[in-house]
């Protein structure tokens, strides 16, 4: 592919890409975006994409300048993953369909619709939530206080052997 169609290929995969976002874009709050960076690191950063032989690490995501933004800065993040950082040019057809990829992995998994919103509790809901974590956490100190109780019992037996 010479360069001409190359550059024509790649400004045609961009607009499909741009096409596909919902009209208007939804805002992106700050825990959608470490939700949904960490889950597109996770599916697209594998080792087994890229040269390394570790998964690509988390890093840092810039959430406040919107869904579009996140995406494409993740995506050149994750191209250059898997190039081993060795492409100097990475605003190419490979990138492009990697990003239109994790844009219609957005879509499917309904981020724009807000699916990655935390759910907001009711006065009741959290005060069933706190009872419930405050009985894991009575039952685990009991298990903690039964475990230190039989310790000292058998540490008992031991000082009463040595010292008859």
């Amino acid at each position: 592919m010479d360069n001409y169609n190359h550059r024509q290929a790649t400004q045609l995969t961009y607009k499909q890409v741009n096409g596909l976002y919902p009209n208007p874009i939804p805002k992106l709050s700050k825990c959608e975006a470490l939700k949904s960076y960490k889950k597109l690191i996770y599916k697209f950063g594998r080792k087994k994409h890229s040269p390394y032989s570790w998964n690509m690490p988390t890093g840092y995501v810039r959430w406040n300048k919107g869904w579009w933004k996140m995406i494409h800065d993740t995506s050149h993040y994750i191209f250059r993953y898997r190039k081993g950082h060795k492409n100097k040019f990475d605003h190419c057809h490979q990138q492009a369909l990697l990003e239109k990829e994790m844009v219609e992995f957005a879509i499917q998994q309904g981020w724009f619709n807000g699916s990655l919103k935390p759910k907001v509790l009711s006065k009741e809901e959290k005060k069933l939530k706190k009872i419930e974590n405050y009985q894991k956490l009575f039952k685990m100190w009991e298990k903690k206080q039964k475990l230190a109780s039989t310790y000292l019992k058998k540490y008992k037996v031991k000082l009463k052997r040595l010292t008859n």
